[in-house]
């Protein structure tokens, strides 16, 4: 089944916005990055390899230099593949494993400079920064700055050549033509991303929105560094500033939504029948929010988010790309995945993966220093832990995030098959055809990503494999009740491990609590 839509306004670009996913996990490289300056010694990691002040500077230019001329190399060669023929599948893969090393090499490049040089050193003696709060932290990561900047740089040829370039095998009209090249909601051709317009875009939503945050963050360790002693003294607990560093976090994690509704360009979706729909859908299900906002990307995103832990800093964002690009019931689609999210406390979930990875990885170090007289030293100690939460992240936090997609999927399908108006009162039905418009709408979005359907990431599992999910739900209802089992056991076990490593962590750390 096919979805009938508005062919003359499905026809936008692909490629252009195909780059801006590959990059989107750049956000969590930029959290990487502060985490890794976070978890740094005051006095910074002893034991450097590198203690030479010119080589330490061609290392840090290298950090600049190497992460961009990955991602040119890339852009450049997918570019030459298209010009000579190629198909536009090979040359989007080609350019994001480039893209990838790129970002390997941002962070990379950082550990490297942070851990082994002398660069610490330089920024807070040599410069003198290390009396000025959250300033020698900022300057320590300017060329990790540096390097993303380029890195934007170098891609944004490739953006241009894929912006103006037809979508194969995007169904883009009845007769299973390619999607024509970008244009605007009055059928003109769309103009080429100028490069300031690119730059800021890509500072603004994958930049910013995660290092004002995360600086903020960083302020307030160095502040309640700086009080250690007189916050012990008062709160009667060695770990009060650690506490301080953990409620800033907590209180930033909470007004995020906020930060991120003024980072972006977004304004209240104006009143008419789409926001009515939608908030006769929040209203049904009891979904609360604070307000709907239509996000403007320049019709370069096709997507929507639900942001906010709690309801009065919850903001449901829809794009302009996918206003623009789908039909009501399509984006009605699009939105039941969102609120899925919400109904079924993903977000919470999310949170709770973070804290216990934390706890297992700093916690286990903690113990056996404790119990088994591990002969490490404190940093050696924070780089372990570090080190063990790379492959708990890469591989855990995926899984994890793959099955909440799916649920949220048929979330989705399940509110769609609750309105669709066929004059049939059979629930199996109805589960049926809304899965195929499901379906229809994935692949309608995957096709305006630029996304090839089969082609999986970190956090999603492949387009086609999420049609079969949802077609597979709709038929098969004792799978669907398992599949819902197997979720609640997995919430239930983050639930459990942050728990027990909680109780562990008051117990190490703050002994008096528990005397009698």
């Amino acid at each position: 089944m096919w979805v009938p839509c508005r062919t003359d306004r499905i026809r936008h670009t692909v490629g252009s916005r195909a780059f801006a996913a590959r990059w989107c996990s750049m956000q969590l490289i930029v959290i990487a990055a502060f985490a890794i300056v976070l978890a740094m010694p005051p006095g910074g990691w002893p034991d450097v390899w590198v203690e030479s002040l010119p080589l330490t500077l061609v290392l840090v230019a290298a950090l600049m230099l190497v992460p961009g001329l990955l991602a040119g190399a890339g852009a450049a060669l997918a570019i030459s593949r298209l010009r000579r023929g190629g198909s536009d599948g090979p040359a989007h893969r080609l350019y994001g494993g480039f893209s990838a090393a790129a970002r390997f090499g941002l962070l990379a490049g950082l550990v490297v400079t942070l851990v082994g040089t002398s660069w610490h050193y330089v920024v807070r003696h040599t410069l003198g920064l290390g009396a000025v709060p959250l300033v020698d932290e900022l300057v320590l990561l300017t060329p990790f700055f540096v390097g993303v900047l380029l890195c934007w740089l170098a891609a944004y040829p490739a953006e241009r050549v894929l912006r103006l370039r037809p979508v194969s095998g995007s169904r883009g009209d009845d007769a299973g033509n390619d999607v024509p090249p970008s244009r605007d909601a009055s059928g003109a051709a769309a103009r080429p991303w100028p490069l300031a317009e690119y730059m800021m875009f890509n500072i603004r939503h994958h930049l910013l929105l995660m290092a004002v945050p995360m600086a903020i963050i960083l302020l307030a360790k160095d502040v309640a560094e700086s009080y250690r002693r007189e916050l012990a003294d008062w709160t009667g607990a060695p770990w009060a500033a650690e506490a301080c560093l953990a409620a800033t976090a907590g209180v930033m994690f909470l007004v995020a939504p906020v930060i991120m509704r003024r980072m972006w360009t977004t304004v209240r979706l104006a009143d008419g029948p789409l926001r009515q729909t939608l908030e006769d859908f929040c209203g049904r299900i009891g979904l609360r929010y604070r307000e709907i906002l239509l996000w403007r990307t320049g019709r370069m995103v096709v997507n929507a988010a639900v942001m906010g832990l709690v309801w009065p800093v919850r903001y449901v964002m829809l794009s302009d790309g996918l206003l623009d690009a789908l039909a009501p019931r399509e984006v009605e689609a699009v939105f039941g995945h969102e609120a899925g999210h919400v109904k079924h406390h993903h977000l919470f979930y999310y949170v709770l993966f973070a804290a216990a990875a934390a706890m297992v990885a700093f916690g286990g170090f903690e113990l056996a220093r404790r119990f088994w007289t591990l002969p490490i030293s404190p940093s050696e100690q924070t780089l372990w832990a570090l080190t063990v939460m790379l492959p708990i992240w890469l591989g855990g936090f995926g899984w994890v995030s793959r099955r909440f997609e799916r649920q949220a999927d048929w979330f989705a399908v399940d509110c769609l098959a609750s309105e669709l108006a066929d004059g049939s009162s059979d629930l199996p039905a109805r589960q049926t055809m809304a899965a195929e418009l499901y379906a229809a709408t994935l692949y309608r979005i995957a096709a305006l990503n630029g996304i090839a359907p089969e082609a999986r990431s970190w956090r999603h599992s492949s387009i086609a494999s999420r049609m079969e999910f949802a077609r597979w739900c709709a038929r098969d209802a004792v799978g669907r009740r398992r599949f819902a089992h197997s979720i609640w056991w997995v919430k239930l076990v983050l639930f459990v491990i942050t728990l027990v490593g909680g109780v562990t962590g008051m117990i190490m750390y703050w002994p008096s609590a528990w005397r009698l």
